[in-house]
């Protein structure tokens, strides 16, 4: 009776630990960085060095200078799209739509007063952001990064 109270046991525990990491997929952080990528010949700011060769390929090579203009921190829900705080002339919503092995898929939506909405899908891994380009800033072109932590 203690052998199979034992492995009841063992088998509860092991289903909510199952449980856990089902709930934990449903939920991602995700980092967005808003860059203005323009070609004022100040190269890439020193917190984008780690992207400093993405910024090398199309679409972006046609800009030599990648500034950050912010950094916030956003914990998504599966499916539940929400507000990003992005420069003023620009409105957007990141949402999190599940995993694909071991990529993230995102939809990005991004909105700019006087133009059309853009909506993009994109996936991102772990040191492989997801990067979205195309309204005007005020000096060029305005860039969104999004990087994720399982």
């Amino acid at each position: 009776m203690k052998k199979l109270s034992m492995i009841a046991a063992i088998a509860f525990l092991s289903l909510l630990c199952n449980v856990h990491a089902v709930v934990a997929q449903e939920a991602v952080t995700c980092k967005v960085l808003t860059i203005e990528a323009t070609n004022s010949g100040n190269g890439v700011d020193s917190a984008l060095q780690p992207y400093a060769a993405i910024f090398k390929k199309k679409p972006f090579d046609t800009f030599n200078s990648f500034a950050l203009i912010s950094e916030k921190e956003y914990t998504l829900k599966l499916n539940q799209p929400l507000q990003l705080s992005l420069p003023t002339q620009l409105t957007g919503t990141l949402e999190f739509r599940g995993n694909d092995k071991n990529n993230l898929k995102l939809q990005l939506h991004l909105t700019k007063n006087e133009g059309a909405p853009i909506v993009i899908n994109g996936t991102a891994s772990d040191g492989a952001p997801f990067m979205a380009a195309g309204y005007k800033s005020p000096l060029g072109r305005w860039v969104i990064a999004i990087k994720c932590n399982k």
